[in-house]
């Protein structure tokens, strides 16, 4: 990512960066199927999430069978009493694994983890967040950002990549009736995104781009994708159970 972000800055890039980029070491457990935190790891507890961001937010290519494995074998061995993040982490990584193709075990195990992503956050009088369940650093924004990414990246399944902002097989948490995010800004528009059982609906609320337009991408059922211009204060619902794409072009 310092390489992209360097080139499009017009920075120049220390060759250092490619060797480091090319040499380092991801350590891999080809008869376990898993990645070890270290070498000659092998159960000790650990503090927080780790290994498992390989899977979000690093996207790392992986099976989704590998990606269980990472997850199943840590939120065994991590301090229960350990910072905030680390089960909003583990629970949106189980939650993306359980989409495609839909996974009720997996998806139930997501769940069981909300609960803990704000648990830090139930402290009475200012109910603000700590770092650890017992105290700690307060206000601790990182646990608070945890939370967040719970949300948008895992319920609501928010990534942004290079040619778009995705949404991928987005869901709501039990006994919701549906998740509303508002003000969301991408490349200069402005919209909100409410998630229900059935449906997903972009509403644009401002556009300060003026010659594009925000387009939508999805397909049902494996078939052709379809493209959808997103107007001005009128909703644009598609089926949840799609894997679709916002993009911005001058015409969709």
């Amino acid at each position: 990512f310092a390489i992209e972000s360097a080139k499009l800055l017009d920075v120049e890039v220390p060759d250092k960066w490619n060797d480091i980029v090319e040499n380092i070491v991801i350590l891999f457990d080809e008869e376990k199927q898993f990645h070890p935190e270290y070498q000659g790891y092998i159960n000790d507890t650990i503090k927080q999430a780790d290994v498992i961001l390989l899977g979000y937010p690093l996207q790392y290519n992986m099976t989704n069978i590998v990606r269980e494995n990472d997850l199943n074998f840590y939120s065994n061995v991590v301090d229960p009493n350990g910072p905030a993040m680390t089960w909003a982490i583990t629970m949106l990584n189980y939650l993306e694994i359980s989409s495609n193709p839909f996974n009720q075990t997996l998806r139930n195990i997501a769940e069981s983890y909300f609960p803990k992503s704000y648990a830090n956050a139930l402290h009475p009088p200012f109910y603000v967040w700590t770092e650890v369940p017992q105290g700690g650093a307060v206000n601790f924004i990182t646990g608070a950002g945890g939370f967040l990414q719970g949300i948008l990246n895992g319920f609501g399944g928010i990534r942004i990549k290079h040619d778009g902002l995705y949404i991928y097989y987005p869901s709501i948490p039990t006994g919701t009736k549906s998740i509303k995010i508002r003000m969301l800004d991408y490349m200069k528009f402005q919209f909100d995104l409410k998630i229900d059982s059935s449906t997903i609906t972009i509403t644009l609320k401002e556009n300060k781009q003026q010659s594009n337009n925000l387009c939508i991408e999805y397909s049902e059922n494996n078939d052709s994708p379809k493209h959808e211009l997103i107007q001005l204060n009128i909703p644009t619902s598609i089926p949840i159970n799609t894997e679709s794409k916002l993009y911005v072009s001058d015409k969709c």
